[in-house]
């Protein structure tokens, strides 16, 4: 009971004590390494399973446990072995299955991952665990057909979940169908139209189709809904800044500062913004204050470097870009700073997932 509580301390304590009493019990011993796992203990818990294991050999379950302490150490094929032997012993585990997939897929074996894969969704049809997996190994073998599919379904089992989500709309990408996953939340929107979680995907999904009008018009919702989201402000902002509206991006990036100050990339946003629009005395400071708050950032050094080169501050903009090693547009002498800068100001998609918008 303890362990379904979540209470894993206690749990052990009882299992302990019950073992003082009666160590023959495999049952007990297989509680106590589900203790000690959740606990971080592995090799604690993986010693808790091996004696469970040497009272009763064939329990499954068990022997799954044992597999899962192997991946969780990297011993892949070792892990696998044990995988079969569960699934010999109970084919009808989708749990198992989906461990064996994960092991099958660590190690190169993708076929075999995708067949693993298929036969948890047919064991556990409504489970969103199976078809995500499903849609994950069959887009790494990129079958992107089945992968659409597992998405969808797994999104039908649970549509809040934001990770089948997001690798939908990849996969979507890949099948050049990237626009339709837009107006994928449009049902849930009318019936509801106050979910900025919808919203919020379907913004998403338009930056995803370069359709920023539709995605700034999505995270407007979002900040409607939820004014101290931000992640919604700053997703406005770029969408604003996709369209060249650089004002207006550093309005929207002036909602996340006042809500959150101490947060280095909301000072590269509007900094990048300031350059656009010239006001580099702005964009300056922004990027000093990002720096100040993370001197490893380097979305903030590409940015000080470059504000320092439209200043014609050519020798100050060196370090910064060579602290990042960008020494491939900057190898010889100055004039190569402005193939980087160049470079630099041409790739603000790379900016923005850099830093997980």
């Amino acid at each position: 009971v303890q362990n379904v509580l979540g209470e894993f301390d206690e749990s052990a304590a009882i299992s302990r004590s019950a073992l003082m009493v009666n160590q023959s019990n495999a049952d007990v011993w297989a509680n106590l390494g589900f203790s000690y796992a959740n606990l971080k203990k592995f090799d604690a818990s993986f010693d808790a399973f091996n004696q469970s294991l040497k009272i009763q050999p064939n329990d499954p379950i068990t022997i799954t446990n044992v597999g899962f302490l192997l991946m969780q150490s990297g011993r892949y094929q070792d892990a696998l072995y044990r995988f079969e032997n569960a699934t010999m012993i109970d084919p009808d585990d989708p749990a198992t299955w989906m461990q064996k997939a994960r092991a099958e897929l660590a190690l190169g074996k993708r076929d075999d991952a995708q067949r693993s894969a298929t036969r948890a969704t047919k064991l556990a049809p409504y489970s969103y665990d199976a078809w995500y997996l499903l849609g994950d190994v069959a887009a790494v073998n990129k079958q992107y057909d089945v992968a659409k599919e597992a998405f969808e379904t797994a999104l039908q089992i649970n549509p809040m979940k934001e990770d089948a989500f997001k690798y939908l709309v990849e996969v979507m990408r890949q099948l050049n169908q990237a626009y339709d996953t837009i107006h994928y939340y449009d049902r849930a929107i009318a019936e509801n139209p106050d979910i900025p979680i919808a919203w919020m995907r379907k913004g998403y999904a338009a930056d995803l189709a370069s359709e920023y009008g539709i995605s700034e018009d999505a995270y407007a919702q979002v900040v409607r809904i939820s004014p101290q989201s931000t992640e919604g402000w700053t997703n406005l902002g770029f969408a604003r800044f996709q369209q060249g509206n650089y004002y207006g991006a550093i309005d929207a990036f002036n909602e996340s500062l006042k809500i959150d100050p101490n947060q280095s990339v909301y000072y590269v946003n509007r900094g990048a913004a300031y350059q656009k629009i010239d006001l580099l005395d702005n964009a300056y400071k922004d990027f000093s204050k990002a720096l100040e708050l993370n001197p490893d950032n380097r979305d903030a050094l590409y940015g000080m470097g470059k504000t320092l080169y439209k200043m014609g501050k050519v020798q100050e903009a060196f370090p910064y870009f060579k602290k990042i090693g960008e020494n491939l547009y900057i190898a010889r002498v100055y004039d190569s700073l402005y193939q980087g800068v160049t470079y630099f100001s041409n790739n603000w998609n790379y900016w923005r997932y850099s830093y997980q918008w």
